[in-house]
């Protein structure tokens, strides 16, 4: 997958990170233009790039994202190309047949997948064998000894719920309300006027209400 990175990279950098749309011919990277420009459309199925006129493209902002994950920290990377690739049709007949059998072989996969697709089986095998690496790296499918199995990975948060997240890590915790009671004695004297029982309960009074 390594050539398809490369195209993927070069849409961004090449359209200036989407300010400009651009056709396969402006992606200079070493390869060759035809295999550029069938790249293209691919990526545009699995939501990393649109086309917004007539063999002109953009990279979405999934693709910008995942072009930053590659080179920062390839698990994210992954996660994201995984969620792109499961809402993709190739990804929806894959998650349906492996979450009612639990297990398939890859030739069984590849075999639904060209059906399903309608392709000649001597013509498009390698292409539908690259679907199959493609969710394997990305991981939605895991593969042992042969069989492959469903590896979903769970989706990121939203910016949104990222956030609401952050927040509730530095709430404070909820102090509910207590009621009590307070029981107080005055000893009255001989000698304490109204006044002074006046001034005494004035500053109870205070003291209760700083509580």
């Amino acid at each position: 997958m390594k050539n398809e990175f490369k195209v993927i990279k070069g849409l961004v950098e090449y359209s200036d990170r989407g300010s400009r749309p651009i056709s396969y011919k402006d992606i200079k990277i070493g390869l060759d233009t035809s295999n550029i420009s069938k790249e293209l459309p691919f990526l545009e199925s699995i939501g990393l790039a649109s086309q917004v006129s007539r063999g002109k493209y953009l990279p979405t902002e999934e693709c910008k994202e995942f072009v930053k994950e590659l080179d920062w920290n390839e698990e994210d990377a992954k996660r994201r190309l995984a969620n792109l690739l499961s809402k993709s049709w190739f990804g929806q007949i894959t998650l349906k047949l492996l979450k009612i059998n639990e297990s398939t072989d890859k030739d069984t996969l590849i075999g639904l997948l060209g059906k399903e697709n309608e392709a000649d089986p001597r013509k498009h095998k390698k292409a539908l064998e690259r679907l199959v690496e493609w969710m394997t790296w990305a991981g939605l499918l895991r593969e042992e000894d042969g069989t492959l199995f469903l590896a979903l990975r769970p989706e990121r948060p939203s910016e949104g719920m990222r956030e609401k997240m952050k927040t509730q890590e530095i709430s404070p915790p909820r102090v509910e309300s207590i009621e009590f009671q307070v029981h107080l004695v005055i000893s009255m004297t001989p000698e304490m006027t109204k006044e002074k029982l006046k001034e005494l309960l004035t500053i109870i009074k205070e003291a209760i209400n700083e509580i």
